[in-house]
């Protein structure tokens, strides 16, 4: 089989798998949750290292360091 007729049949290959799925447990996956949880955190919950939001922000919004 050619390079090009084989590519073309996994292409083939592939959308026809990706038509027939419908679910993927994504939680089952540690590394994937790793980085999902990893996103997840907000670094600006610290006030005090972003000096030049404390005057927008409403006082006893947050607590200021």
């Amino acid at each position: 089989m050619q390079a090009r007729a084989r590519c073309r049949f996994f292409r083939q290959r592939q959308l026809e798998l990706a038509r027939r799925m419908t679910y993927l447990e994504l939680n089952t996956d540690p590394a994937y949750m790793e980085q999902y949880t990893g996103a997840l955190f907000l670094p600006h919950t610290d006030p005090a290292r972003f000096p030049s939001v404390r005057p927008t922000l409403n006082p006893g919004s947050m607590k200021m360091a």
